[in-house]
């Protein structure tokens, strides 16, 4: 049976793998992964096509479709693939460089020179032997990227207060014994296979018994040691996306409407420079004052912008129009439930102002694509 407590749920999905983190029962964040699309992490040597002295920075062919942005004026010195002297950084120059962000829309990805193997000489002089453009060593398996980063999301959805380990410690029981609060389902048979060597289907569950690899990162072990048990999820009449409607979740997640459950409905348009969300009212003809209603509306929305901003991983500066609120008591009301939602967010949010217009600015610190972007890249 499926605990309605809060679970981190992975499932393969499109081709990629869709995580879903789950507070209440309720998905309050998605991210997609497509195992062939990202370059982070990978080491190229590049080639020096074209440099901005007054920023500092250059734009390399590492053998991808776009340029690679290397801001060279910030971080660690270039490290070059050749033993001549440079004075400088130059057009045609050949150095190394770790991929530090995807590619984005028409943005190239970002380049650093800060890297474990720079200091490593014998790793250098191999790398030299190797023609710029082109990828000398890519990134950890997808799998091992993904396991670390949903360990990390599973730990934070457990509040530190309220951990099985401190219940245990209070009764004196065991953590073996301890109920656990969370859970992390999986649905990664080609994954578990090749981790295990076992036929997904006869792995019922998994608890502190995590295969080698993954033993090997550290937020892995820390989660193999404490009250977070894996459990491996195998029905052939259910699948895992079914049994959570994750393919619902994604579509809702990315339309252009969202409705709420008093019947209005907020317009969400992101745009270049910015996401613009309005509220309306839409069908909610509940009974009371017109300006009772018009607040308790603001209200629900309210709760909504905050999770679909997180659900769909918008960043950046944000304006929401919500329906005018002529009193400034009731503005005040509505900036201050904003605020304390923007807290729970585990990105930097800030609820900048109210005008009397009722245009609310937030800013949301940015990490990674978008959830349409995230989709779209598997295409």
């Amino acid at each position: 049976m499926v605990s309605k407590l809060n679970k981190l749920i992975l499932a393969s999905f499109r081709g990629g793998i869709l995580s879903a983190s789950v507070r209440n029962g309720v998905i309050v964040q998605l991210n997609f992964e497509c195992g062939h699309s990202s370059l982070v992490g990978n080491l190229y040597a590049a080639k020096v096509k074209k440099i901005q002295r007054n920023l500092e920075a250059a734009f390399l062919d590492i053998g991808e479709a776009l340029p690679a942005y290397y801001a060279y004026g910030f971080g660690p010195n270039p490290v070059y693939l050749d033993s001549a002297p440079h004075p400088a950084l130059r057009g045609g120059d050949e150095i190394l460089v770790r991929i530090k962000k995807d590619a984005q829309k028409t943005k190239g990805p970002t380049a650093v020179s800060d890297f474990p193997e720079r200091t490593d000489p014998e790793f250098i002089r191999r790398a030299a032997f190797r023609k710029a453009p082109g990828c000398i060593k890519r990134a950890d398996p997808f799998w091992k990227k993904l396991a670390v980063e949903w360990s990390e999301e599973l730990l934070n959805l457990c509040p530190r207060e309220e951990t099985a380990e401190k219940k245990s410690a209070q009764t004196g029981a065991s953590a073996e014994n301890a109920d656990p609060e969370y859970e992390v389902i999986t649905d990664i048979p080609e994954i578990y296979r090749e981790l295990t060597g076992e036929d997904p289907e006869e792995a019922e569950s998994y608890a502190k018994r995590l295969p080698t690899p993954f033993r090997r990162e550290p937020t892995l072990r820390r989660m193999q040691h404490s009250s977070l048990p894996v459990r491996f999820y195998a029905d052939s009449h259910i699948p895992l996306s079914a049994l959570w409607s994750l393919e619902t979740a994604v579509k809702e997640a990315t339309n252009r409407k969202v409705w709420l459950k008093s019947g209005g409905y907020l317009v969400i348009d992101p745009v270049e420079a910015m996401t613009v969300i309005d509220v309306n009212s839409g069908k909610n003809i509940r009974g009371g004052g017109k300006e009772q209603l018009i607040l308790k509306t603001d209200e629900e929305a309210a709760v909504e912008v905050m999770r679909q901003l997180r659900l769909r991983n918008l960043s950046g500066i944000v304006i929401v129009d919500f329906i005018d609120l002529r009193a400034s008591e009731d503005r005040q009301l509505l900036l201050k439930q904003l605020r304390r939602l923007a807290s729970l967010d585990p990105m930097k949010t800030t609820v900048v102002d109210i005008t009397k217009l009722n245009l609310v600015e937030i800013i949301r610190q940015k990490s990674g694509k978008t959830l349409s972007d995230q989709l779209r890249s598997s295409l």
